[in-house]
């Protein structure tokens, strides 16, 4: 699941993940998730999501229905912001 803000979120596939980040698969590109762009991920089965398993990641790449996020940690720069 990936959501950047608006009032809904989007289903997605975990093709690949680790500890600094994700390859998400959507069902259909979505024009909002550009590199750069702030979103809130959560991995895990269907069903509903805690507020308290998202983590806070960016956008760092986007390919058609592919979208690679990596996570962001406490006290580091998020990516695509100045220091």
């Amino acid at each position: 699941m990936i959501g950047a803000g608006w009032a809904r979120y989007a289903a997605a596939r975990t093709a690949d993940l680790s500890e600094g980040g994700a390859l998400l698969r959507l069902g259909s590109p979505d024009p909002r998730l550009t590199p750069g762009r702030r979103v809130r991920v959560a991995i895990g089965g269907p069903g509903v999501v805690r507020a308290s398993a998202l983590r806070e990641a960016a956008v760092v790449r986007v390919q058609g229905t592919e979208i690679a996020v990596r996570f962001e940690v406490a006290g580091q720069t998020p990516v695509g912001r100045a220091a």
